[in-house]
């Protein structure tokens, strides 16, 4: 009867195969851990270098094979672990898909470039697992990139900051993010330290000084505090590291210190606090990691710049397409303002045309017929916004001219438009010298300069409305009355009339 009981009782085959079903599992789950600890960084920036492409929600989901194998291994649990699986695991169709999961995740670790993704995935007979590998990534994609990433590119963007507003300690958020604090580690490597002659004098009658943003040694050599910054707004001083990673509670980490009386020992004090020396460590550990592209969201900012400056090349083609349009006096607008659709216009057919051929619009495209983004700046008042900021600059630069030429000529003109308003047209005549060098001489160019600068609306036509109205456009421009040295107009009565013309009434009462 003992060796009975000792004899080892045999699994049936249905308990065999739960078993090495677990261990097959196992095994895997123990595989993804392995390669999602060491490989994420390496595949991602391999794949960006060999490849040179902007990262894109399609791109990512390509090339990050992470997702794919956490995907993998939530399927694996989902078909393996439930009580309903492990009772009817006795089921073929349930094994093989098992089976075909832990041969995709083994795949997906093998798996180098895009091309090799899509062959495995083709692979995979089962097409539930396809599609919900597919929904879950773009899941993931969608709105943990997409919109999140869209989001931090408005905190982390060079070009959206306000640096302005950073320079000044006092306007800084509270509490400040890890954009904010990559804003300013990566553009203040040396913080702003503002000098005054003088310094604001308080109600004790004392003022802060510039000699406090050096510290002297026993040994009379003076090194300077670049932690030490002043804010102009609330005349107050800050320690630039303490604030930034809001080390301790005192005032140069939090609203500043104006304690003019005693700012020496205090700053001395403050410099020998641990706390100080902490952020300080801190401050310039961030300062080396973000140099040398080591922080511990590299992989976000390498996504966050792609972004960006898929922004931007998308907006340089739209401005370069207006300004050439506008250039040959071609409309923009259609009957429609929908993409791919007939009668839309000129501009968004050639923007149509550019996605033929361009990948950057291309890509746009794809965003856009997805639904993958909305701001599409394709609109027709992003297109009159372009138009109006184009039409500021170019007149900047006329007047910049003139003003250089410093004398000069008005013609004006009124007619009305095709609304029946009166339009008063303001040119401007001038005339500029440049010299060169031509075979080795020197040598002066004049030209004779003819700009319209703009289109005035009368609401009336007398010699007094048209005088006061010009006075007021020449002082909205900056350009001074007494440079101007000649006048046109027409025929009309209100305009060279010997009395009450606009040009009886310059002359009479502003130019001599």
């Amino acid at each position: 009867m003992s060796g009975e009981g000792n004899e080892r009782q045999r699994l049936s085959g249905a308990q065999y195969k739960k078993k090495r079903i677990e261990r097959e599992v196992d095994s895997a789950k123990q595989r993804v851990s392995l390669l999602q600890f060491l490989k994420p960084n390496q595949q991602i920036e391999h794949n960006l270098s060999e490849n040179n492409l902007p990262l894109h929600p399609e791109n990512i989901s390509n090339n990050n094979t992470i997702c794919e194998k956490i995907i993998d291994n939530d399927i694996s649990k989902s078909h393996i672990n439930s009580e309903r699986q492990l009772n009817n695991v006795e089921d073929p169709e349930i094994i093989n898909n098992t089976n075909t999961i832990c041969e995709e995740i083994i795949d997906n670790d093998i798996s180098k470039s895009h091309i090799n993704s899509e062959r495995q995935l083709n692979n995979v007979e089962d097409p539930e697992i396809i599609n919900n590998t597919n929904t879950i990534c773009e899941e993931i994609i969608d709105k943990n990139i997409s919109n999140n990433v869209q989001d931090d590119i408005n905190i982390i963007s060079d070009d959206s900051a306000d640096l302005e507003f950073f320079e000044d300690p006092s306007k800084w958020p509270d509490p400040l993010n890890d954009g904010h604090r990559l804003i300013l580690v990566r553009k203040f490597n040396n913080p702003v330290q503002i000098i005054l002659t003088p310094y604001p004098i308080n109600e004790d009658g004392r003022s802060f000084s510039r000699k406090y943003f050096y510290r002297s040694l026993s040994n009379g050599e003076n090194i300077q505090r670049t932690w030490l910054i002043y804010s102009k707004a609330i005349d107050s001083v800050f320690c630039f590291c303490c604030k930034l990673f809001k080390s301790g509670t005192f005032s140069l980490a939090s609203h500043g210190n104006r304690d003019w009386k005693n700012i020496g020992n205090i700053l001395k004090n403050h410099e020998n606090s641990p706390n100080h020396k902490n952020a300080l460590l801190n401050w310039k550990e961030l300062e080396i990691r973000v140099k040398m592209g080591k922080t511990i969201d590299d992989v976000n900012q390498v996504i966050i710049r792609a972004e960006t400056e898929h922004w931007k090349a998308v907006i340089n083609r739209i401005i370069s397409l207006i300004k050439i349009m506008a250039g040959q006096n071609l409309p923009l607008r259609g009957d429609s303002d929908k993409l791919n659709t007939p009668h839309n216009g000129n501009f968004l057919k050639m923007i149509e045309f550019l996605g033929l051929y361009d990948p950057v619009m291309k890509e746009h495209i794809r965003r856009i017929t997805s639904e993958k983004i909305h701001s599409h700046y394709l609109g027709k008042n992003i297109q009159n916004e372009i138009i109006q900021l184009l039409s500021k600059k170019i007149n900047l630069q006329i007047i910049s001219a003139f003003k250089n030429a410093k004398y000069y000529s008005i013609i004006l003109d009124c007619t009305p438009d095709i609304s029946h308003k009166e339009q008063m047209t303001m040119i401007f005549r001038f005339v500029t010298t440049t010299e060169g060098i031509n075979n080795n001489e020197k040598h002066t160019n004049v030209s004779v300069n003819e700009h319209f600068i703009d289109f005035i609306e009368l609401h009336s036509t007398t010699g007094l409305n048209m005088t006061n109205v010009l006075i007021q456009k020449l002082k909205d421009l900056d350009i001074p009355i007494d440079d101007m040295r000649g006048q046109g107009y027409d025929n009309g009565s209100n305009m060279r009339g010997q009395n009450s013309g606009v040009q009886a009434r310059m002359l009479l009462n502003f130019l001599v």
